[in-house]
């Protein structure tokens, strides 16, 4: 029997354990900054230096894991043109590799019908834009997002159970010896310092925290990759104007079509690659439009939920008159009821070039853990704002039947963070161009792996909890096959 430790139990890490525990009978540690019975308010929030272009966001996901607690639930693949990518980066079909998972990923999700390419779902503002440009992208959105901590209770009440799980712990610092192997992973609990022996270490803290501990473990021996933390990359996403329609329509393209099921299908629309300027794979999603009152209080609720508590932003909320109108607009996008509207915004989801600006870097401050603070380095680049005004102008062509569409205004400044950090530890063939292999294995080290959004070479417009997930199942299997080869 071997030990396996993986630090961090977000989506990656969970899924990762999980899988092991059901198809080995290996020793499973999962370790974490969390405590599994605590709700998302009670998280650690680690310390990090934010050096960005957004200007009220510095969202960096909360929770157990590398993911956030606050998820709100919507699944949707890469497209083919970002596999394509990954492929060529890793010289594998992943995509093919991962249809064999899709029905294995349904015991965490539910059922998900994005795999399935066929879309006969017609969305009710077809009548009044040509969508000829662009092409359809489904997505599940789930009434009640998966909690990865109650899966993760169920499991450890079974008896004879190989997975253990550590809480409240902070990872400090991987040891390595001399055969290139590492031995132990030192970490701090209660305020005092611990060991993990192990005999593999997977590494699924995420796109910010993972570059963190892997900077700090090799900082000052051969081992450092220079890419660890370059490239970082996120979707971050804007409202980049506003469709009107003569007459009231019920629109009921969010929340759930089916009361009884946990999951409903979403449409959205990829960009072609002609009306992209700069060739970035873009997303577009049309929603209900709301009073820029309503609007604002939106935006408050996030800046609450997602940054910090403020008694000045919950009273602007709580003593709106508008609030229920806001929280009925909330319901009706969870429960399905349909929206009746005939306004409706237009938001882009965009994706981001990995360059060497963007990064995760190590700063010489020391938190309370004796972990070097790291330095949070996110640039926004013009070419995305360049193709928000293709798009808006290619917009007010499209529209027929007496709709108009009013572009909004948008700057560096008015995008928000999407939070899925990715491309910090790239995967690759070389050293000379990647942090881990296309078996996540850290190059140059035997027994070390990351699995988590890091490992992204290429963001696309999607959220990658799905795909994650996928890895994970992959990395389970691989090394169940190792292990068992050795």
């Amino acid at each position: 029997m071997k030990k396996i430790c993986i630090v961090g139990a977000g989506t990656a890490g969970t899924v990762l354990a999980l899988e092991l525990n059901e198809i080995t009978n290996h020793e499973i540690i999962l370790l974490d900054n969390d405590k599994i019975t605590d709700s998302f308010n009670n998280n650690l929030d680690l310390k990090k230096n934010f050096h960005n272009n957004y200007k009220n966001y510095k969202t960096t996901g909360y929770g157990f894991g590398g993911s956030s607690n606050l998820w709100h639930g919507v699944l949707t693949d890469l497209d083919d043109e970002d596999y394509l990518y990954i492929n060529n980066t890793i010289k594998k079909n992943i995509k093919n590799e991962f249809k064999k998972y899709y029905k294995q990923i349904e015991k965490y999700f539910g059922k998900i019908n994005f795999t399935n390419k066929i879309i006969n779902q017609k969305n009710e503002l077809e009548n009044y834009l040509n969508f000829s440009k662009f092409v359809k992208k489904k997505y599940t959105v789930q009434r009640s997002p998966t909690r990865f901590r109650k899966l993760l209770k169920k499991r450890l009440k079974k008896p004879n159970n190989n997975l253990k799980i550590i809480e409240n712990a902070i990872a400090i610092k991987l040891i390595k010896n001399n055969q290139n192997e590492i031995i132990k992973l030192i970490y701090v609990k209660n305020n005092q310092e611990h060991n993990i022996f192990a005999d593999y270490f997977i590494i699924s803290m995420g796109g910010l925290e993972s570059p963190r501990l892997l900077l700090q473990s090799f900082e000052n021996n051969g081992s450092l990759n220079k890419l660890i933390g370059k490239g970082l990359m996120d979707h971050p996403f804007a409202i980049i104007g506003k469709l009107s329609i003569k007459k009231n329509i019920i629109f009921k393209q969010i929340g759930n079509s089916n009361f009884l099921s946990n999951n409903s299908e979403r449409i959205g629309y990829r960009v072609e690659k002609e009306l992209r300027s700069s060739g970035l794979n873009h997303s577009l999603f049309i929603r209900p439009g709301m009073t820029k009152n309503i609007e604002k209080l939106r935006h408050n609720l996030k800046l609450l939920l997602y940054e910090k508590f403020s008694l000045k932003i919950f009273f602007s909320i709580f003593f709106n008159i508008d609030a229920i109108k806001l929280a009925l607009t909330l319901l009706s996008e969870k429960m399905g009821f349909g929206y009746i509207s005939k306004n409706f915004l237009v938001t882009m989801q965009l994706e981001q070039n990995s360059n060497q600006t963007s990064r995760v870097k190590l700063s010489k401050n020391y938190d309370e853990y004796n972990r070097r603070i790291p330095e949070i380095h996110e640039k926004i680049s013009e070419e995305l704002i360049k193709d928000i005004k293709n798009i808006q102008t290619h917009f007010s062509k499209i529209v027929i039947n007496d709709c108009k569409f009013e572009k909004f205004n948008v700057s560096k400044n008015d995008l928000i963070p999407g939070a899925h950090y990715s491309g910090t530890c790239r995967m690759g063939i070389k050293k000379k161009n990647s942090v881990v292999d296309g078996d996540l294995k850290y190059h140059g080290i035997k027994n070390l792996y990351v699995c988590d959004s890091s490992i992204f070479p290429k963001i696309g417009n999607a959220n990658l909890v799905f795909t994650i997930s996928a890895f994970s199942i992959r990395l389970a299997n691989y090394l169940k096959k190792l292990i068992k080869n050795k």
